[in-house]
């Protein structure tokens, strides 16, 4: 498995597809997941408000918090590095402290 995987080519495609929708919203912020695949889904999704409204990353926003590794955030130091434009200050931990291998929540 792939930690904290990327969304999928057909993933990609589908929130293209999707943009005429997500642009009659007008959003005023957009919070997202802290997964990579989140944060792709809703930049590609809402691209249009990337520069026009703020960015909140929180770990509340989570589907899924255990048992497979696709679902583990990386280290929030990378995401950050990777996502500088999204406020990351409403998460506590540099690991993923919510993920457990053993178990789904």
């Amino acid at each position: 498995e792939i930690l904290d995987a990327p969304l999928t080519e057909t993933g990609r495609q589908q929130c293209i597809n999707q943009r005429g929708v997500a642009r009659v919203l007008n959003p005023q912020l957009v919070v997202v997941s802290p997964l990579q695949r989140a944060i792709q889904t809703a930049l590609l999704s809402f691209a249009h408000a990337k520069e026009t409204c703020p960015w909140v990353a929180h770990e509340g926003c989570r589907e899924e918090l255990g048992l497979l590794v696709c679902n583990k955030r990386r280290p929030l130091s990378e995401i950050q590095q990777d996502f500088s434009h999204i406020d990351f200050s409403a998460i506590q931990s540099e690991p993923d402290d919510l993920f457990h291998d053993t178990r789904r929540e």
